[in-house]
């Protein structure tokens, strides 16, 4: 059997879409072209933990994993950027925190970078809003918003679908 182009395209698509822990495998070269992924049962439970938000059996989320786990680039990164395009859910809004405002932009921005480069943009073209692309905050055509905030910055007058609260350890009261 002899696949052609579109069938692997069709296949990458689908995988991605069943399966986060696959979409962000797939994503590190974007991410991180330089570095090897080292993957482990752990990025398999927190992506199976976010799928179930996705799926809205799980409402509340707290993860506690040691720094340098890849938290805030699976739930900050890339989980936004899986609903967008795989999951096929541009209208969601995020509000990603921490506890200094650079790593909440750093991660906007990463999230930014990632859907607009040429291997997420072959497969799921997220169209972005020219006058919303900024690393504090961006947006698609279809309503969807992703915004970077700190911890004391939070939230007031803005709507969202999934706040993620990332690097709460830092702050034992922000838990």
């Amino acid at each position: 059997m002899h696949l052609t182009k579109a069938d692997l395209v069709a296949v990458e698509r689908e995988l991605c879409k069943r399966s986060l822990a696959h979409f962000a495998r797939r994503a590190w070269h974007v991410l991180e072209p330089a570095a090897e992924l080292k993957w482990g049962w752990a990025l398999d439970a927190i992506c199976l933990h976010l799928e179930a938000v996705t799926d809205g059996r799980i409402t509340r989320l707290l993860m506690t994993v040691p720094p340098g786990s890849m938290k805030s680039l699976l739930t900050g990164v890339i989980w936004p950027a899986w609903e967008w395009g795989p999951r096929n859910m541009p209208e969601m809004r995020f509000v990603g925190t921490a506890h200094e405002e650079q790593l909440a932009i750093r991660d906007s921005r990463r999230c930014r970078d990632l859907i607009k480069s040429d291997w997420y943009q072959s497969l799921w073209p997220i169209e972005l809003l020219s006058d919303l692309d900024g690393k504090r905050e961006f947006g698609n055509t279809r309503k969807g918003v992703r915004q970077a905030r700190s911890f004391t910055s939070m939230n007031v007058g803005r709507h969202t679908q999934n706040g993620l609260a990332l690097c709460a350890s830092v702050h034992p009261d922000a838990v």
